[in-house]
């Protein structure tokens, strides 16, 4: 089975002070018990602030154990760490993709192409990664996409969304995990969520 989530931000103060505590262990309380060996989990980006671990914690060292094969797609945290530092990324997963990457799935007999990648198509709170967005944008179309799954958008305890299908009518998903209960979803789940969120994706095929 094929995994998501986006955003663990382990070690990071500032996402510290709003999301609910012990967030880090439930991440990886929740992805031990899900994935299982031979899955692949992939996590769409800004994965740690340090690639190594604190003192007393382990919370790196207990991801290095999750059994699936784990494909990280940088987000923007990721590529701010220095060349000596980047190396040190490849501990903690088994392919790192720079972009995106493109996932066709089928559900109840249905086939589905899936963009994944850190950045959504739209993002009305900042106007940072404009460059990113519109790469996205280009991706999805010319790709010829069904489903756009990201991250990235924070605040989901204040209803942060993305303007994704608002602005640009591309039927996604956030997988940060904020959003998703702090635990790894199947992309199972992910379809049957944007399914019941439009109408057309449902119809598709």
């Amino acid at each position: 089975m094929i995994y998501l989530l986006s955003d663990t931000h382990f070690y990071h103060k500032l996402v510290k002070s709003y999301r609910e505590p012990n967030f880090e262990q439930k991440i990886l309380r929740s992805t031990l018990e899900r994935v299982k060996e031979g899955d692949v989990l992939y996590h769409l980006g800004d994965f740690s602030r340090y690639l190594e671990d604190l003192p007393g914690h382990g919370l790196l060292e207990t991801w290095k154990v999750i059994p699936a094969r784990k494909i990280l797609i940088l987000g923007n945290h990721d590529v701010e760490f220095d060349e000596e530092e980047f190396i040190f990324l490849e501990d903690y997963f088994d392919e790192i993709v720079e972009f995106h990457r493109t996932i066709e799935y089928e559900v109840n007999g249905r086939a589905y192409r899936v963009l994944l990648t850190h950045y959504p198509a739209s993002d009305p709170i900042t106007k940072r990664y404009r460059d990113k967005q519109e790469q996205v944008r280009q991706l999805f179309f010319e790709g010829k996409h069904d489903l756009l799954i990201h991250g990235h958008i924070h605040g989901a305890h204040i209803g942060n969304t993305c303007a994704c299908y608002k602005d640009f009518r591309i039927p996604c998903l956030n997988v940060n995990v904020e959003y998703i209960d702090y635990r790894p979803i199947s992309i199972e789940e992910a379809i049957r969520m944007a399914e019941e969120r439009y109408w057309e994706l449902r119809q598709k095929r």
